[in-house]
């Protein structure tokens, strides 16, 4: 493996036929770059479904070698206050596009996680999309929708990326792993995509970091369990030792996946995930979703080991109903 350049960048589609699990949305963003005429676009979804590099990928299209002269990005979690919209964003707005050719006319400022701009902000900048609409065309992505105002919504094609299908996230793991000279098992594939969940960067991260333990350039399920994945029985156990009453077994796999490097985001994650598994009448299920998400939600304001102990008394508490 080259350690001149992460998986993610060396492997990142350069073409909008290249990105994998939006069929649809590509189709639409070929049919802007063929017409030469690109609307205000706002792209939604979750990390890793490919917003960022979709919106890359079609600027190399539209303008070529020229596309860096004619391109802004700017992160708007980083960046996110009334100031950057009013300076950095008008100013570049209202020059023109650079480069011989003639039929395209305007410029494309691409604001990377827009839903974390303040109101003010995100006021201003729609002020801006309209007054600069013939020289600049504004591409925003978010993860929540809800956070964006109506009027920037209005004036947006709004795109809706979906989750990467977990075959997809396999053969393109698989496509890396093997030019990068590794021969990774269906097992491994099948764990990076349970753990990366429609993630595709997540998922190339993970495989990137697996091959740090790797011997004889074979990658297999043992090398997932290293770096990020929690094997699905041991989520099960969680929940039914805490149903059962065994508070401290099911605190103690706890420990141990915290131990390990497990986050509570990602315990929290996967446990809710596998709710629908467990052989229990519905009514609990809804009541353990109810103590998870309560529990995610704690946990970004108090200790996190403290909080999933709190989560693992309240399912035996529940399951005391039923022993």
């Amino acid at each position: 493996m080259s350690n001149s350049q992460m998986l993610t960048e060396k492997y990142r589609p350069n073409k909008l036929d290249e990105i994998i699990g939006q069929n649809e949305i590509v189709r639409r963003l070929k049919r802007y770059v063929k017409n030469r005429n690109v609307p205000h676009l706002l792209f939604s979804g979750l990390s890793g479904t490919g917003k960022t590099t979709a919106t890359i990928a079609m600027a190399k299209e539209i303008y070529g070698s020229e596309w860096q002269s004619n391109f802004l990005e700017i992160n708007a979690s980083d960046d996110r206050g009334i100031d950057v919209i009013r300076n950095k964003v008008k100013n570049y707005a209202a020059t023109k596009a650079i480069g011989d050719s003639n039929d395209v006319q305007f410029k494309i400022v691409f604001l990377d996680e827009s839903d974390a701009l303040t109101p003010d902000a995100q006021g201003a900048l729609r002020r801006t999309m309209e007054k600069y609409n013939l020289s600049c065309r504004f591409i925003l992505s978010c993860n929540y929708l809800s956070k964006i105002i109506e009027p920037i919504i209005s004036r947006c094609a709004v795109y809706q990326f979906k989750k990467i299908d977990t075959q997809s996230i396999m053969e393109k793991c698989k496509y890396i792993a093997t030019q990068e000279k590794y021969t990774i098992t269906l097992e491994a594939l099948e764990a990076i995509a349970y753990s990366s969940d429609g993630d595709l960067r997540k998922a190339v991260g993970t495989l990137e970091t697996s091959l740090l333990t790797v011997e004889n350039n074979i990658i297999t399920i043992d090398d997932i369990y290293k770096v990020s994945y929690i094997e699905p029985q041991i989520i099960q156990n969680i929940i039914k030792k805490a149903l059962s009453g065994e508070f401290l077994a099911s605190s103690l796999l706890i420990e141990n996946l915290m131990s390990n490097g497990s986050s509570s985001n990602e315990i929290l994650k996967q446990m809710m995930s596998k709710i629908t598994d467990l052989t229990i009448n519905d009514k609990m299920k809804i009541d353990i979703a109810v103590i998870i998400g309560d529990t995610s939600w704690r946990t970004n304001v108090t200790n996190e080991e403290i909080m999933l102990k709190w989560m693992i008394a309240k399912i035996a508490k529940l399951g005391s109903v039923i022993r």
